[in-house]
Order: structure tokens, then C-alpha cells, then sequence
């Protein structure tokens, strides 16, 4: 039986407390421009900002994230909003290109008190 070895060059936690937006649809305002809504958008300024701090000088070829999303709402309802949503915001907070992700998991959890963990993890080469 044949066993792979994966080797972890670096492993990021960020915990963030509140709730993680889920990415809105796009609106159109009065000029006909095309944007996000700007509560939206200082959320996931801040989200970023936080993820760039723990990834400062950090640049990986290939990369895993993790989140566990927990609101208190159900999972299912759409108040916590749609998994793919929530990946949305997260790889738009990322510090380097989201084509580096590799592998991508959104846990939703319900919980009373709003927060997310999110994991990034470097894939080595080769690696699985």
C-alpha cells in the first residue's frame, strides 16, 4: 500500500469576529454604474485587511482554505446565506490571487455567537 506525504510549508489561522457576508448581488445606481453596497464593501475591506496581516510576506504557488462560518441562524436558512456566497467573499479577501486556491471548504455551523476560522494552508508541489 502506497502512502503520500503531504509537507505543510505554511499554515494560517485567522479568527474573525462577527458575522462573514455573504457576497450580495451587484446593484445598479442612479448613473447606471454597476457596484457593490458599500456596507458590503468596508466589511470585506476590513476582512482583507485582517487576512493580509496574518499573511504578510507570504506568497504561495498553491494554497487550501478551510472556513467555518457560524451564525445564529440555522445553516440551512437564508439568513446565514449560501456556501457559495460565503466562498465568494472569502476568495475576494484573499492577498494574492484566488487561482491559487486549490481546494476550498465552507463549513456553515449555527452558533449564538457570530464568527468565522478561517485556515489557509500552502500546498507543497506535488503534493495531493
Amino acid at each position: 500500500m502506497s502512502r503520500k506525504v503531504i509537507r505543510l510549508a505554511k499554515f494560517v489561522r485567522v479568527q474573525v469576529w462577527g458575522a462573514l457576508p455573504p457576497m450580495p448581488r451587484p446593484r445598479v445606481n442612479r448613473r447606471g454604474g454597476v457596484g457593490m453596497p458599500a456596507r458590503y464593501r468596508a466589511r470585506l475591506r476590513s476582512l482583507a485587511e485582517q487576512i493580509a496581516e496574518a499573511c504578510a510576506g507570504w506568497d504561495p504557488p498553491a494554497v487550501r482554505v478551510y472556513a467555518i462560518v457560524r451564525k445564529p441562524q440555522a445553516p440551512t436558512s437564508r439568513g446565514f446565506g449560501d456556501a457559495d456566497n460565503l466562498a465568494k467573499t472569502l476568495l475576494e479577501a484573499l492577498p494574492f490571487d484566488d487561482c491559487r486556491v486549490v481546494d476550498l471548504q465552507v463549513v456553515k455551523r449555527q452558533c449564538p455567537v457570530p464568527s468565522t476560522d478561517i485556515f489557509i494552508q500552502e500546498v507543497a508541489h506535488g503534493s495531493d
